[in-house]
């Protein structure tokens, strides 16, 4: 497997060690991540638990933005990076009426904008990588 690298940010990848975790890393360009995933669940008997696409993740997600309300109910406006799309749906469904909630992502990988542009999907056929590697979705 290869070493992390400036798209698997090393304090991330140490923390997930120091806590126990096992890192597997993949060749974004040749390999598909969900395939992988699926075959070390199967192969180890692992539940997965997907990044966004999990009504349950997007509801632990917006306890972010719950808390913060709580805590700042003065808040007009909160900018939510746009990843996979799971905090800021969750963040969307936590609002006041009458908050404005901007979503944000990086120019070069802006899937998200794009699929709500066309109406549907839309994956991104190269996203480079990004400071915030999180956003760096080829797909919401």
């Amino acid at each position: 497997m290869p070493e992390p690298c400036a798209c698997h940010p090393t304090p991330k990848v140490e923390g997930i060690r120091a806590l126990g975790g096992r890192v597997v890393t993949y060749r974004r360009d040749s390999e598909n991540r969900d395939a992988l995933v699926a075959e070390i669940a199967a192969r180890d008997g692992l539940a997965v638990v997907p990044s966004a696409n999990s009504r349950h993740i997007m509801a632990g997600a917006g306890t972010a933005a719950l808390e913060l309300l709580t805590d700042h109910p003065e808040i007009e406006t909160l900018v939510v990076p746009v990843g996979s799309g799971g905090l800021a749906a969750a963040t969307a469904k936590r609002l006041h009426p009458g908050i404005k909630a901007i979503g944000v992502e990086p120019q070069e990988g802006a899937d998200t904008l794009l699929s709500l542009r066309c109406g549907q999907r839309i994956a991104l056929p190269d996203v480079p990588a990004t400071i915030p590697n999180g956003l760096g979705h080829s797909s919401p």
